[in-house]
């Protein structure tokens, strides 16, 4: 099975980044995907334009669960300012399993309901209105996480464009302290995962040289 890597590359730093990777993905092996406004930068690579002029963040969430779905394979999604930090071991490992693999969870709130504000409140709303559980939804960090390839993606794929709208109009109304359109993602991912009943776990070994903390959450 071929090890498949989606990257998004939406906006010309992103899309530096990312040409400056491509050989060294390349020499580990890699099948490249990519979402990005420039299509025509990587005419060699599978690609999915991207045509909207504002970028929403759970845009990143969903290209990689339609990619498995489509090519009906496992996929590995890194943002494109975190290529060049995955180790060498890791790229030549890559990872293959039944469970959807993640980094980590957010620094300052690992569920949901850690938040001791409002920020999420009409997404609770919702939440509550369908009768979903959130108190322990985790809140993912979503630089890098892993995606196993099961036709039942369909329903994930579902929830998380349900919920995408809403992620969009809580980030338009409050752009702080979680700057972008749509942020949350890492939440939106979960709720699609654990909606569904699917494994959940850690990456058994960092992925990356170094870790950051996102500074947002």
């Amino acid at each position: 099975m071929m090890k498949n890597i989606c990257i998004t590359a939406v906006n010309e730093r992103y899309r530096d980044i990312l040409i400056s990777q491509i050989s060294r993905l390349q020499e580990f092996s890699w099948n490249i995907h990519i979402l990005t406004d420039k299509p025509e930068n990587f005419t060699n690579f599978n690609t999915e334009y991207y045509p909207y002029s504002i970028f929403s963040y759970v845009d990143k969430i969903l290209y990689p669960i339609r990619t498995s779905l489509q090519i009906q394979q496992p996929v590995l999604s890194v943002d494109a300012n975190k290529l060049e930090e995955l180790t060498d071991e890791f790229l030549e490992k890559g990872t293959i399993s039944n469970n959807f693999m993640y980094l980590q969870k957010w620094p300052n709130a690992e569920y949901l309901d850690f938040f001791d504000n409002s920020y999420f409140t009409v997404l609770i709303e919702y939440f509550e209105s369908i009768k979903f559980d959130y108190h322990k939804l985790p809140c993912l960090v979503e630089q890098v996480f892993y995606i196993p390839y099961f036709p039942q993606l369909k329903k994930a794929l579902n929830n998380i464009e349900h919920i995408k709208p809403i992620l969009e109009y809580i980030s338009v109304l409050n752009n702080f302290p979680y700057p972008g359109t749509g942020n949350g993602e890492g939440i939106a991912l979960a709720y699609g995962i654990v909606n569904n009943n699917f494994n959940l776990e850690k990456f058994h070994f960092s992925p990356f040289s170094r870790s950051k903390n996102n500074r947002f959450i």
